[in-house]
Parts: structure tokens; C-alpha cells; sequence
């Protein structure tokens, strides 16, 4: 940009404000434009698009002109990829732009244009129209989200094309060297629907600038030299309180002619390389990476076919034996492919590619883990900045998208130190690591830390003077496990003797806040964690309040997470246990000498909660029933109280593989067994002769149904990796809607259908058929 002020500043003397064209048979002179826009402030370019556009003057008579018009160049970016006429049609993306934009650059247009820049005419259009129409069919190019004929006739339409020529063709007086426009404040927005009403939005922009350059037009022919505008906006919505930013550029130059040495230098072009490094995408190394790219799609779009991932890992061992350690590019494309093709040498590929080659924010959180854990925690704070600064989003608050592999970093691996060691220098370096983020002075991070910080600061306070301040702090944030740490702090404030006053209004403030959240989640692996951090809450509370203990036992049992919440949220738990373990407050309460004041029907109903996870506790169950009411019904009560504890059997009307509809009553009586996989996920693949075993070796063919239900699945990979396991179980495909019906979070999901209409949980990767067994025992 300022290579081409300079050039403005030199020439404008010589320029006019010339309204007329003036031009002569035989004249050429060249164009290029380049046109992008971006509605992310840490992405290049959404979309980037450089032409070349070439002009011949066939005629000019009586003040009209005949021009051959021909565009020989045009690449096009998209999300990253580019589509080059350059290329031979048979190496285009196999898109309409991309054939089109081929077909294009080998046909001329012929502009008829008066000296006022009127444009009388344009042929060739459906020559160019007809061709493309065939190229189309030729290359087979299937129709996407608009059918071909569609776009072919409104992108390729004689005013499309003019208005493109316009540009380069303006009316009046081009001449206005630099122009601005910076503005703020608060304003409306309309914006346009289909059926024409008029959408109002508040809005406060934040900042928006426009600046437009204009080299004018040459004196003696009339020819723009040069053009470009640049407008960026930054806005905050006020109903939402979300941002939205938007950058655009236009730029013309006009880069050669016969015309006495007329034009510049390729400017534009050279701005085109800077954003999307054009020069180097033909190189070997880039070539490679973008068929890795391509290996991926593949994989994704036939995941679950067998045999697949093998022949991508043989292309790709074929690929890593020629590129050497320093075509960093590579390797860093390789290491997104690692996981897909099942390649366990992810710990050499994070350590041969820095941080600042890498293209994921995935792998930046992974190679700062595994470094962490290997005890090299120098780069911590760059990998959190440069997690921030390259691949924040702003529909994502301005977090990385894949936070929780840094959460596992800082609330699992750092945290367990922190709670693991009493080595007081050793929670000094912790503590000097956790405050360097500081530095960072990024306020989502100082969040992300602050509970942390201050559990490791109470593990190094001695007196109830140097944590009880620490007790005021109050932390706000996502990805901060505060609930986890205030439970943690709590415990602290037991070791260096606080008084029970300061405990117990610490409780109290704690288990208002997590009451409160739990209040505002309506499901998913926060509110899981924080029903258990309630239930710890609780029970401390229990030890600490003598004369509420039994009630507030009770209440920690209420709120201990179920077996549905482990199944839901199994991972998210599983750290927590290190920090929280888990204990069975249902068990401790009918173990406590004052569960008498608890009625025979709480204490029953206490003990489901125990025979949902210990399925063998029902004959003890039985007898305990039947001491407190003789003349009941414990097949009614037992049916009864699960269905006040369990969710209720979702209706569904599937189809199996061989197209027989198979509906829900079906499976209505037995017990049965379903698991959610799918051939595409390696976890489902890797433990499912477990089901085909529980199927081939029913223990109980009467009572028990096993059946499965493919998900986000193509029946043919079904077919193929059934007849090529040879297994027997059934197969229903999924209509998209069941598993969500049954809240399926993750896969393989495995459950156990009861008589009465009601489902629980299974974990995977149990001895299924000596588990369900104890359930087939229960009379339901």
C-alpha cells in the first residue's frame, strides 16, 4: 500500500480528470483486480479472488470501440482452497466456479463501448455459455445447494459481466487521490428479507473506517490507471451482545499496454501472494499437502469402509519417505492426518513441528500438554498466547475452539501436581507458573487461572490468616473448574484449622452458587459436574453441622451423580475423581447409626439409587421390602420407583439393513440391549465382538433381546463390514432422530431396555453378559 501512495504521489501531476475515452485500433492494455473479504479478524482471507483481464482495440470509429476482451488468469480462494485457470481442466476442483472460471479463460468477449463509457453491447456470452454448459457435463459436475443451470445463467449473464467491466469503465470523474472515513457510535441496521419486510437490529459499531484511493484516469486515452477501496467494521450487536466484523477490499491496476509504456507493476498480484502465498503452492511440499488434505476428505466421506484407512496409511508412508525433517509444512498437514489412519507416532511428530507451524489449535493444546507432561513447561505461556492470538473465534467468546484439551492441561495434569505434592518449594514453582500467565494480560486467561491460582496459594498457606482472605476471591470465567476448587479450598481451610464459623459460611456461599448455576443448566457435562460438586458440598457440610448431618447426608445422596450422569458425562467425571473421589453417600447414609429417622420408604427408595449401578442387590432389596410391608407389591413398588429414577423408553420406528421396519413396541416387553455405534468410529469397531458374543451367546434367549443401531451411518458400510465379519446381531439403521432421543453423547453408548418402559445405562466395555445377567434376575 505504501509502495503504491509513493507511485500516486509521482504521476498525479500529470494526471486529468479526463471524461472521455480515447482510444486507437490495434491498442492493448492489461488489469488486474483483485477483490477479498473476511468476517474473522485471525483468518487471511475467506474469500480472495485475482483476475487478469486483457483488452484489444479491434475498432474505433465515430467514437465507439470494439474491444476483444479476454481474462487468461483467474484464481479464486475459498476457506483456503484455491481454484487456478491456470491449471488443465482435467487437474480443476471439481466444482461449477472452478470449470466455469477454465472455460472462461480460453473464450473471448467482444465489448462494444462508446467514449463515454457507455456500454453499447457484449457477444460471445452465449457461445461462453453454451461451452461451459458442456464442460459441465463433460466433467460430470453435480449440481450443489443452487443446480448449475441456475447459476450458469445468473453468473454468466451479459449485466453480470458488464458491471464487472464497469468497474474497470467508471463514469465522470475518477480522480480522487485519498480519501477516509472513520466512524463510531450507536445506529440501526436494516437488512432484507425474502418476502421484502425490513428487519431492524440495534447495533453499536465499535469501529468502521473506509478508505478509497483513486489514481484517475490517464490523460490521453481516458483509461482508469488505478482504483481500490478498503472498508472494515467491527459491531457490536446489542440484542445479543455478540460481535460481528467484516473486512472488504476492491482493487483495480492497470499493469501494461502499447500504449506509450502505459501501466505499473503487478501490484495486486503481489498483495495476492502476500495473503494467500500463491508462489509457493506449486512447490512439491505444498502439492503434498494438499493431497494429504485430500486423503482426509477421503477418509471422512468413507469412514467406516473397511480397508480404507489402510490404503490411505500406505499412500501416506509413501508420502513421509520424501520429504525430510525441515518441510515443516508437511509434517504439520501429516500430524492432522495421524489420528484419522489410527498412527501412533504422534509424539515424534509434536516434537518435530514448532508451535508456529502448526495449523490447528488441537495440536498446539496437545504438544503443550505432552510437553507439560513430560516436564518441559517453557513454552506454556507461548502456547496459550499463540492459542489466543491465532485461533480464537469470535463465535466462540474469543476462545479457542477446542478448549478442552487445555482445560485437561491446566485443571488435570497441573492441577494434580499442585494437589499431589507437599513439597513446598515444588508448589512455589507451580504457583511462579501459574502467575507468569499474567504477563499474557489477557483477561479470559487471567479467568481461566484464577481458581487455580488460589487453590495452590491455600496449599502453601500455613495459618487460618493466610487463607482466609483467599476465601473473599470470587471467580468468574469459562474453563476455570471453580466448583472444583472451591470444594478443594474448603478442605484447605479444614487443614490449617479455620473456625467452624468460617467454614460453614464458606459452605453456605458455596453450595448458594452451585444451587444457582445447577438452576440455570438445563443438561450437559457442567451440569453433571456440578450436581457432584453440590453433593461433596454437602456432605462436608454433613461433618461439619452435627445436629443436620443425617439431612444433609441425605442431600448429598440426592445429588450424587446417577448412573444416566455417568454415562453422560464419563469422561468429564473421571478426572474429577482425582481431585473429588467418589463416594457412595447413599451407602453412607443407610450405614449410619441416624438413617433411622429416615421412613422405611425413604431409605427403599435410597437403595434403588444403589440397585441401578449393583444390580445384585435385589434379592436384598426384596427381603427389606417385604419386612417393611408384608402385604405390598414389590414388583410395583420396584417398577414404580424406577421409573422415578430412570428416563422413559423412547418410541422409534427404524428400519434393519435388510429394509423391514422394526418398531419400538418390539422391544417392549423383554429386556434388550441396544448399542449405538456406528462403522465409522474406531471405539464402536474396536470392542464390538463384545455385542456379537452377548448375541451369539444369549444367556437368556426369552428374556433378552440384543440389537443395535447404526448412527450417522451408510447402510452399504454396514453391509460391507457385516458380511466381512461375518456377524449376526441385528442392525437398525438410525433416522437421525433416535439417538438424540436417548441422549447419546458420545459412541459406542450401550443400554439396557426395561419391561417397563423405562432405559439405563450400560458401560462399554463390560463383561456384558455376566452384568445383564444380574438384571435379567429382576421381576419387573
Amino acid at each position: 500500500m505504501k509502495r503504491l501512495s509513493v507511485i500516486l504521489l509521482l504521476i498525479s501531476a500529470t494526471l486529468l480528470n479526463a471524461q472521455t475515452l480515447h482510444l486507437k485500433k490495434k491498442q492493448q492494455f492489461k488489469y488486474e483486480t483483485l477483490d477479498f473479504s473476511k468476517y474473522e479478524p485471525n483468518v487471511p482471507s475467506s474469500n480472495l479472488n485475482y483476475n487478469v483481464i486483457n483488452f484489444e482495440v479491434l475498432k474505433a470509429s465515430k467514437g465507439q470501440y470494439l474491444l476483444k476482451v479476454t481474462e487468461p488468469t483467474i484464481l479464486s480462494v475459498s476457506n483456503g482452497k484455491l481454484s487456478d485457470s491456470k491449471l488443465p481442466m482435467q487437474e480443476q476442483n471439481k466444482t461449477f466456479e472452478a470449470v466455469a472460471a477454465k472455460v472462461l479463460s480460453t473464450s473471448p468477449l467482444f465489448l462494444t463501448i462508446d467514449k463515454q463509457y457507455n456500454v453499447l453491447g457484449i457477444a460471445g456470452m452465449d457461445q461462453l455459455r453454451a461451452k461451459i454448459a458442456t464442460a459441465l457435463e463433460e466433467q460430470k459436475i453435480p449440481d450443489g445447494d443452487q443446480p448449475n443451470k441456475f447459476l450458469l445463467e445468473h453468473s454468466y449473464s451479459d449485466a453480470k459481466f458488464i458491471r464487472k467491466l464497469k468497474r474497470i469503465f467508471p463514469k465522470g470523474d475518477a480522480l480522487n487521490l485519498d480519501s477516509a472515513y472513520v466512524g463510531k457510535g450507536k445506529t440501526k441496521t436494516g437488512s432484507s428479507k425474502n418476502d421484502g419486510d425490513i428487519v431492524w437490529v440495534d447495533h453499536e459499531t465499535l469501529d468502521s473506517n473506509m478508505t478509497s484511493t483513486n489514481m484517475g484516469k490517464e490523460k490521453k486515452t481516458g483509461l482508469l490507471m488505478n482504483y481500490r477501496q478498503d472498508y472494515v467494521s467491527q459491531t457490536l450487536l446489542l440484542d445479543t451482545k455478540k460481535l460481528s466484523f467484516s473486512a472488504n477490499s476492491d482493487a483495480i491496476n492497470l499493469v501494461s499496454s502499447n500504449i506509450n509504456n502505459l501501466g505499473f507493476d503487478n501490484l495486486l498480484f503481489e498483495e495476492f501472494d502476500k495473503i494467500f502465498h500463491y508462489k509457493e503452492y506449486y512447490t512439491p511440499e505444498q502439492i503434498a499437502v494438499r493431497h494429504l488434505a485430500g486423503l482426509s476428505d477421503k477418509l471422512q466421506n468413507q469412514k467406516g469402509k473397511l480397508g480404507v484407512a489402510d490404503e490411505v496409511k500406505r499412500q501416506v508412508d509413501s508420502l513421509d519417505r520424501l520429504f525430510s525433517d525441515d518441510n515443516l509444512n508437511y509434517w504439520a498437514a501429516r500430524l492432522n492426518l495421524a489420528g484419522l489412519i489410527g498412527d501412533r507416532s504422534y509424539g515424534d511428530l509434536y516434537e518435530k513441528v514448532p508451535y508456529d507451524a502448526l495449523t490447528r489449535d488441537y495440536h498446539v493444546m496437545m504438544k503443550a500438554r505432552r510437553e507439560y507432561q513430560a516436564g518441559n513447561s517453557n513454552n506454556l505461556n507461548y502456547a496459550i498466547e499463540l492459542l489466543f492470538r491465532k485461533f480464537s473465534r469470535m463465535s466462540e467468546q474469543g476462545y479457542p475452539l477446542n478448549m478442552h484439551i487445555i482445560e485437561g492441561l491446566l485443571h488435570n495434569d497441573l492441577a494434580k501436581d499442585v494437589l499431589q505434592t507437599n513439597n513446598i518449594e515444588t508448589l512455589r514453582k507451580k504457583l511462579k507458573l501459574i502467575e507468569d500467565t499474567e504477563l499474557l494480560k489477557n483477561p479470559k486467561v487471567d479467568k481461566m487461572f484464577l481458581a487455580l491460582k488460589t487453590y495452590t496459594r491455600a496449599r502453601l498457606a500455613s495459618t487460618p490468616d493466610e487463607i482466609i482472605p483467599l476465601t473473599k476471591i470470587s471467580f468468574d470465567g469459562l474453563s476455570n473448574r471453580k466448583g472444583r476448587y472451591r470444594i478443594l479450598i474448603y478442605d484447605e481451610l479444614v487443614r490449617a484449622k479455620v473456625a467452624d464459623s468460617v467454614r460453614n459460611a464458606y459452605l453456605d456461599y458455596s453450595i448458594e452458587q452451585f444451587k444457582n448455576t445447577l438452576a440455570a443448566l438445563a443438561k450437559g457435562e457442567d451440569r453433571v459436574l456440578t450436581r457432584k460438586y453440590l453433593a461433596d458440598a454437602y456432605y462436608r457440610k454433613s461433618l461439619l453441622d452435627s445436629k443436620g448431618s443425617i439431612s444433609y447426608l441425605s442431600l448429598a445422596g440426592d445429588y450424587m451423580p446417577d448412573q444416566q450422569d455417568k454415562l453422560d458425562a464419563n469422561y468429564t467425571l473421571e478426572p474429577e475423581y482425582v481431585f473429588l473421589p467418589a463416594k457412595d453417600y447413599n451407602q453412607m447414609l443407610m450405614s449410619s447409626s441416624g438413617s433411622s429417622l429416615l421412613t422405611p420408604e425413604q431409605k427403599l427408595y435410597k437403595m434403588i439409587d444403589l440397585l441401578i449401578i449393583e444390580p445384585e442387590r435385589y434379592e436384598q432389596i426384596k427381603v427389606d421390602y417385604v419386612k417393611a410391608y408384608p402385604k405390598g407389591d414389590f414388583k410395583m413398588f420396584l417398577s414404580k420407583a424406577l421409573k422415578s429414577k430412570l428416563p422413559s423408553t423412547p418410541a422409534f420406528l427404524l428400519k434393519e439393513t435388510s429394509g423391514r421396519s422394526v418398531s419400538s413396541k418390539v422391544f417392549e416387553q423383554p429386556f434388550t440391549f441396544i448399542d449405538f455405534w456406528g462403522t465409522w468410529c474406531l471405539a464402536c469397531v474396536d470392542e464390538i465382538h463384545l455385542v456379537e458374543a452377548l448375541h451369539a451367546n444369549n444367556p437368556a434367549p426369552e428374556k433378552l433381546k440384543v440389537t443395535t443401531i447404526a448412527c450417522y451411518d451408510k447402510k452399504y458400510l454396514v453391509d460391507d463390514f457385516m458380511t466381512k465379519k461375518k456377524y449376526g446381531y441385528q442392525v437398525l439403521m438410525s433416522d437421525g432422530q433416535v439417538e438424540h432421543d436417548f441422549k447419546v453423547s458420545h459412541y459406542p453408548t450401550k443400554v439396557l431396555l426395561l419391561p417397563n418402559g423405562v432405559y439405563l445405562g450400560i458401560p462399554s466395555r463390560s463383561e456384558y453378559s455376566t452384568l445383564i445377567t444380574k438384571y435379567l434376575d429382576w421381576e419387573l
